[in-house]
């Protein structure tokens, strides 16, 4: 699962104000219901680095290379929660990377107040990983040099970006050798 704030210590000051058990929402802030009260997540065996390097940069070239932080949350955690997760495929420019992902469906205020605890848990302990935005290019370039991506498709969908990381990224790309250009 995709956490893009991670610091559970940053609630903007005292957080007296909340009642025992309670937790604040800056955990959920960037896991709000997509559709159909669901949230987005990639499945990843034993903690896979290459295949977490291949979601990262597939996910981001949904937009632009930035700083990217996750946790993994574990499949019992989901399962002791009693969340119902289905297979839904994403729409990237990586196949397998697509069939990776889940949502967690059917999600209630009240399960969302459970994944936001589970996320803070997994936070304060630590269990979180950061992609620099360098990280985040270099892990486009490998997609690209292992042909899980087209070249030419990344060029065409970041040239639309107007920001100086996509313009990193661009040179990158059109440097490499034209036999990176088909899956």
């Amino acid at each position: 699962m995709w956490l893009p704030d991670k610091d559970p210590e940053n609630d903007g000051g005292n957080n007296n104000w909340l009642a025992p058990g309670d937790i604040e929402a800056n955990p959920l802030k960037d896991f709000y219901p997509m559709k159909d009260n669901s949230v987005s997540l990639y499945q990843v065996e034993d903690d896979d680095e290459a295949s977490i390097k291949r979601i990262v940069a597939a996910i981001t070239l949904m937009s632009y290379p930035k700083d990217i932080e996750y946790t993994l949350i574990p499949p019992e955690t989901l399962q002791l929660l009693e969340f119902e997760v289905e297979d839904i495929e994403a729409k990237t420019l990586d196949d397998d990377v697509n069939n990776w992902h889940r949502d967690i469906v059917r999600l209630s205020g009240t399960k969302m107040a459970k994944l936001g605890r589970a996320i803070k848990d997994l936070l304060t302990e630590g269990e979180y990983e950061t992609f620099t935005e360098d990280d985040v290019i270099q892990a486009i370039v490998d997609s690209v040099k292992s042909k899980y991506v087209a070249r030419g498709k990344v060029i065409k969908a970041q040239r639309n970006q107007p920001n100086s990381s996509s313009k990193k990224l661009l040179q990158v790309l059109e440097n490499l050798p034209s036999t990176t250009d088909e899956k």
